[in-house]
């Protein structure tokens, strides 16, 4: 392996260090807003009472497939147009 091939893979590796320690300090972030609470009255309640508030699987899903609703309303109408055509 030579110098410039050694530099290059030690650069990475200190990249890949920043990233692991970036996903660290945002499942930190995340651990203190699923912790958050507000005030109704006299009591507090979470502020996110259910897992699909805090996080959306479906959403976040469809956005990396690039699948937007405009494509679901036209899928859904191509189905009830095949539905149609087989009844």
């Amino acid at each position: 392996m030579t110098v410039y091939e050694y530099d290059i893979r030690m650069t990475a590796h200190r990249l890949a260090t920043v990233d692991r320690k970036h996903e660290i300090h945002m499942q930190a972030w995340a651990n203190n807003e699923i912790k958050s609470v507000r005030e109704v009255g006299k009591k507090t309640i979470p502020v996110y009472d259910r897992f699909d508030k805090f996080f959306d699987y479906e959403a976040e899903e469809k956005k990396v497939l690039g699948i937007s609703k405009t494509d679901e309303r036209l899928d859904t109408k191509l189905m009830n147009l095949m539905k149609e055509a087989n009844s």
